[in-house]
Order: structure tokens, then C-alpha cells, then sequence
């Protein structure tokens, strides 16, 4: 404790005069001659014990009273646990302004509770004191301490941003910055609604700066949002039945019913369904879309939930090819059967070269290549395969009944993906394969145990060894591996450890696994585009490099009366564009290059400011210092005792006039 103006306490040695006034005050006694004696039975004895006792008790409660206003006058004040701040000090405000903070207390949004808050908080300090105002939107941060005014103007501009940053992150900026700060005194504010979503690992960053989180928080804590969508399949086809899922969560602690489902497809609102959706967990709904046209395609998913809409709509974009395109490449011809197989699909296109044929500098217009019982690969041709891998398609080994292993192996090295070693001539049944894999999840509905698929005899064995992504999808009945993938780069290969002519191998025979092999195997590579992306996730996407040299021909990203060139980053065959910390609002974005849309990109914002559940203040006040009360007085208040220590005058005063009372009281009712 110390006292703001000591030099009063002089005043105590005043205190002294009364005490020595009733120490050498000696009373005279005047001799009265009276004649009449009946006055003498009306008198009282007085004994002079109780006489001197009440005097002392009122001589005390005098000093006392005294003493209390000496020191009120004085103003004491108890310190503050890291002292007294004095001089410049420097004190960062976070103020939350992601969309969970368009939540109402008494009517009001939070944020505009955050913002008042974050106001009385500057006009607390000092005039000279220095400021650093943080938000969301790493867009408008400020890395230097602003004077009192322009704090003031910052705050009043903070608008809702879809960014969303977890606490950590933000304490960590906030310490750098104040680290910064030419002063020994340092503060920081968080203003926040304290979703559990962004504060569940939250830890203070520096134990030398002090700390004191302000929890506005909205009463209401029930949510119905669109949480994703994709297609059951690896991208959708013209005239195919295109199952689409929806994803749709309850932030509640009750069931909701009746929410209605819809989507907006090629300019027309189509009812998906009416949901009853169940708390804290996922209702999933399928809607078969279907889709008339080729290129690129937007669909927008729709609920009504009040009052929180900025997650009732989703978003998604996606490129229906007009030809999916496969290379066979062949040693000495071309397998029959795949050839009529892919005659017979529809929306395929298949090349057939020969080995000595291939075009090698236009691999990448093929989303399947399959390698068909070559003897030998050279290492140019592995070379290329594995660059066309590490691109993002597709590649299936088919080895031949003599092949050179050590050639295959050298490309099975190189894509990470196992090796051959020499087989056996046996017949060999297959008797189990893997429903799970998308290549035949939706082939058989169930199989029995004994069921015998079709047989090889002429095999290789494969062994996964330093092959980190396998996945088996055909297998032996002793265990050993006929087909697996791998997913170890970028593309998917896919390994078949047997030829696939007769009479080595009879899986052509089997249309119920060949077509769905050869079908979907071409599916899963660079088509598989995601079908949105995240507002303020520092999402990438994967364009071509320009093939002019002109500088000036870069991609364009426009959409929602915007048009940005995005953030970029130039690798080896293709450039990564940072589409999503640049925009600010959902919807649909055109990727243009010279004027020619390459692609359109969904953008939909952060489902993690869904999650309204929030941690109350009772909570975070067992582990943090928490302001649970903002209003003007309280926070100003708070500042005060914060910064200067809490005064104790009032009670200085209010113990003067216990003491005075208590004088009264002894004087009027001790009776001697």
C-alpha cells in the first residue's frame, strides 16, 4: 500500500493535543454551602473508575475519527500485484469482429458492445499513452502503437470480416507488437465472445504483460448451418445420375424441425427436402442433380435459420468434361477388349499408341494413362510418367508375361509405390475385394465369404515395401496383392500384378469389375477438383504456367464487383494462386487468363464461426483476469485500480464516522 499524498500524515502528530490536554487537565473544585440536606437524596454516587473510563473511550473514538480523515485526505491506495505503472504505457485491444459477433444482447450486436467497450478502454489512460488496435482482418492491421485519436478512429471503422483467427494467434501479435513499444509498461486487452471453436487451446503468450480478457457474450447459442456438400462419385457426369450430399449441423441442445433444404442450379430454386435436424450432430441429405450440360457448373445450397444467416447458404462450382480422356500405351497391339470397352462408354475418348509413338510433351491432356504389357520401360518414359504423376492424374501399370522388373520397379521406386518380383505360372483365385474403395463401393450390395471373383495364371508378386499410401483393392485368396493404389504423390497409380490378356488373366471376362476398373480409375484424378473453397483459409489453387512469355498475361480473379490478381507463387509446371485471403464476401469468382475463364472457383466462409458455443465468463475467470462488468464507470473503474492500485479512502471515511457514532453513542447513553 502506498499513499498518493503523503506529506498530509504530518497532520497525525496534531492528534498528540487532545491527549495531552486530557493527561495534565487537572479539574478545580468550587466548595458549594448549602443548608438544606434534602438534595442529598436525589444525588448519585459516581465512582471515578467508570468516570475515567468513558472519558478514554471518547477521547478515543475522537482520535480515531480524526486519524481516519488525516488519512482519507491522504489517499491510500493498495498496489497492484505487478506494481505501480508509471510513464508511457503501451496497451493492445483485440476487438472481435468475425460473424459470430452479429449475435444481440438487449438488442444490440456484440460487436457494437465490443467496440463501446474498447473505446472506454482507450479513454481510460492517459492522454499520452500509446495504442495498438487488433482484429480480425489481417488486411487493416496496424503494426504501430497509434496516439489516443486515432485509436479512437480505428475502432470506429472495425467492420465484420469472415476471417477467422484463433485466440493464440492473436495473443501472440498482440505480445510482438507491445514487445515492440519503446515503455516497461505493458497491457492487453481481448474483447470477444470467447466462441469455443477458436479458444479451447487458448494460453497466455507472455507472462510479463498483463493480460485481461472482456467476454461480451449473446445469450442465444442455437445455429442451423450448411456445413458441406460433395458428389458421392469422383466428379459429375452429363446424363449420369450425380448423387449430391448435404451436410447440415445443430449448435443446439434441442431438436429442430421442419428446416427446409433447396438449390439454385442453372437459374432455377429446386426444393431438396424438409429436415428435422438433431442437436450437435450431423444430418446428412442426398439429392440426385441432374446435370445437362459440360464445363464449368455452379449450384448454390440454401436454408433459413434466424437469426444467424451468413452460413445458410453453400456455394459450389464444378467442371463437367465433355470428353475424359485415357492413352493406352501398348508394346506390340492393343488388348481387344479394352479397346471395346471404351468404345462402349460414353463421354470417353481413348487413344491407343504404341511405345516407340508416344507424344510425351502432351501426357498432361490425358487424365488416365495406362501402361498395357510393355516388355521393358525406359527411363525416359519413366521420367515422364512419373512427372505426369507428381501432376495430378492417373496412371495404371499393367505388367506384361515376361516383363523386365528391374525397368518396372526402377518407376515403381520412383512413384513410391512397391515392387514386382517374379511370380509364378499357377492358377491363382481372387476371393476378396475391397467394397470400400470408390472403384467399387457401389458395384455389390454384399458378398459371401466363399465367392471366388476370377482367377490369374500368370502372376507377379507385388509387395508394398516403402510404399507409404497403399491401398488393396483385389486380393488373393492367401493374401498376396492382385491390384492396390497408391496415393504416395500427387496423382493415383494404380498397380495390377498380373497381364491382363488371356489366358493369363480372365478379369476382362468379368464386366462387373472391369467396366467399373477402367471407368472409374480415369475418374479420380485432376477432375477431382474441390468443389469450394474457405474465405481467410489461405487456400491454393493450382493453375498452368501462361504459355506466353508476355508479362502481362497473368490470372484475374473477379466476382461479387471485385477483380483481384491474386497472390502468386511460380513452381516448376504450374503457378499456385492464393485465392481466399484477398476476397471478403461468399459467392462465385471467375479465373480468367486474356479475358478466358479458366475456371470458377465457390467461396464460402469459415464454418468454424458456426460453432456459437461459447465459453462462459464464470469459466474463463478460474484461469484468466476477466472484466465481467463494461460499462463506462466499471471499465474506467478497472483502469484505475489496474493500473494505479485500488483506493481505500472511502473506507477511510467511512471508519471516521463509525468512530464519530460510536462517540455519540457513549456520550449520550453510558450512564455513570
Amino acid at each position: 500500500m502506498y499513499f498518493l499524498y503523503p506529506s498530509i500524515l504530518w497532520a497525525l502528530t496534531l492528534l498528540a493535543i487532545p491527549v495531552i490536554i486530557h493527561l495534565f487537565y487537572f479539574r478545580r473544585f468550587k466548595t458549594v454551602y448549602f443548608t438544606n440536606v434534602k438534595y442529598l437524596k436525589a444525588l448519585k454516587e459516581e465512582t471515578s473508575t467508570r468516570s475515567r473510563l468513558k472519558n478514554l473511550l471518547t477521547l478515543l473514538m475522537r482520535l480515531l475519527a480524526f486519524a481516519a480523515m488525516i488519512i482519507a485526505f491522504a489517499y491510500p491506495v493498495v498496489s497492484p500485484k505487478q506494481g505501480v505503472k508509471s510513464g508511457i504505457q503501451a496497451i493492445s485491444i483485440y476487438v472481435d469482429n468475425s460473424f459470430s459477433m452479429q449475435a444481440k444482447r438487449s438488442d444490440v450486436p456484440l460487436l457494437d458492445k465490443a467496440k463501446q467497450t474498447a473505446r472506454e478502454l482507450v479513454n481510460a489512460y492517459n492522454q499520452g499513452d500509446k495504442f495498438h488496435i487488433i482484429t480480425n482482418d489481417p488486411e487493416h492491421q496496424n503494426p504501430f502503437m497509434l496516439e489516443r485519436s486515432d485509436a479512437l478512429d480505428f475502432i470506429d471503422n472495425i467492420d465484420y470480416t469472415p476471417v477467422v483467427q484463433s485466440l493464440n494467434s492473436i495473443s501472440q501479435q498482440q505480445s510482438r507488437i507491445t514487445k515492440n513499444a519503446e515503455t516497461l509498461s505493458r497491457t492487453n486487452y481481448l474483447i470477444s465472445d470467447f466462441q469455443r471453436s477458436i479458444s479451447q487451446d487458448f494460453a497466455l503468450q507472455d507472462s510479463t504483460i498483463q493480460t485481461s480478457l472482456i467476454p461480451i457474450q449473446s445469450p442465444q447459442q442455437n445455429n442451423v448451418f450448411i456445413d458441406s456438400a460433395w458428389f458421392e462419385g469422383p466428379i459429375a457426369l452429363k446424363g449420369q445420375p450425380n448423387n449430391l450430399i448435404v451436410r447440415v449441423k445443430n449448435i443446439s441442445n434441442d431438436l429442430v424441425e421442419n428446416v427446409r433444404l433447396s438449390i439454385n442450379y442453372q437459374g432455377r430454386d429446386m426444393p431438396i427436402g424438409v429436415l428435422d435436424v438433431k442437436p450437435d450432430q450431423p444430418t446428412i441429405d442426398t439429392f440426385q442433380l441432374n446435370v445437362t450440360k459440360t464445363g464449368w457448373q455452379t449450384a448454390q445450397l440454401e436454408i433459413n435459420d434466424y437469426p444467424i444467416r451468413f452460413d445458410d447458404s453453400y456455394f459450389i462450382s464444378f467442371l463437367v468434361p465433355d470428353k475424359i480422356k485415357v492413352l493406352v500405351i501398348y508394346d506390340q497391339k492393343p488388348n481387344p477388349k479394352l479397346q471395346a470397352l471404351y468404345r462402349g462408354l460414353s463421354g470417353f475418348q481413348a487413344d491407343f499408341t504404341s511405345a516407340s509413338s508416344v507424344d510425351y510433351n502432351h501426357l498432361d491432356i490425358y487424365n488416365l494413362v495406362v501402361v498395357q504389357s510393355l516388355h521393358e520401360l525406359t527411363s525416359g518414359m519413366s521420367s515422364s510418367l512419373v512427372n505426369y504423376v507428381k501432376s495430378g492424374k492417373n496412371l495404371m501399370i499393367i505388367p506384361s508375361e515376361n516383363s523386365n522388373l528391374k525397368s518396372y520397379n526402377a518407376l515403381l521406386s520412383s512413384l513410391r509405390a512397391g515392387a514386382f518380383s517374379k511370380g509364378e505360372t499357377l492358377p491363382r483365385d481372387v476371393g476378396s475385394i475391397n467394397r470400400k474403395e470408390q472403384l467399387f463401393s457401389d458395384v455389390f450390395t454384399r458378398m459371401k465369404p466363399s465367392l471366388s471373383l476370377f482367377q490369374t495364371h500368370t502372376s507377379l508378386r507385388y509387395s508394398p515395401r516403402r510404399a507409404p499410401l497403399i491401398e488393396p483393392i483385389l486380393t488373393y485368396r492367401d493374401h498376396s496383392l492382385l491390384l492396390v493404389k497408391s496415393s504416395a504423390l500427387k496423382g493415383v497409380v494404380f498397380i495390377l500384378a498380373a497381364p491382363l490378356e488371356e489366358p493369363y488373366n480372365t478379369l476382362t471376362n468379368h464386366a462387373e469389375l472391369f467396366v467399373p476398373l477402367m471407368f472409374k480409375s480415369a475418374l479420380s484424378g485432376s477432375y477431382s477438383l474441390p468443389l469450394s473453397y474457405t474465405i481467410g483459409r489461405g487456400d491454393w489453387v493450382e493453375v498452368p504456367t501462361p504459355t506466353s512469355s508476355n508479362t502481362d498475361e497473368v490470372y484475374h480473379l473477379s466476382g461479387q464487383n471485385v477483380d483481384i490478381i491474386p497472390k502468386h507463387i511460380a513452381q516448376h509446371n504450374h503457378i499456385k494462386l492464393n485465392i481466399s485471403d484477398q476476397i471478403k464476401k461468399s459467392g462465385f469468382y471467375s479465373l480468367s487468363l486474356q479475358n478466358n475463364i479458366q475456371r470458377i472457383i465457390a467461396l464460402n466462409y469459415d464454418r468454424r464461426e458456426s460453432d456459437i458455443r461459447i465459453i462462459p465468463a464464470q469459466e474463463l475467470s478460474k484461469k484468466y483476469r476477466v472484466i465481467q462488468k463494461y460499462t463506462p464507470t466499471d471499465i474506467k473503474q478497472f483502469v484505475e485500480d489496474n493500473e494505479k492500485g485500488k483506493p481505500l479512502w472511502k473506507w477511510a471515511l467511512i471508519f471516521a464516522l463509525i468512530a464519530l457514532a460510536l462517540e455519540q453513542l457513549i456520550i449520550r447513553y453510558w450512564k455513570i
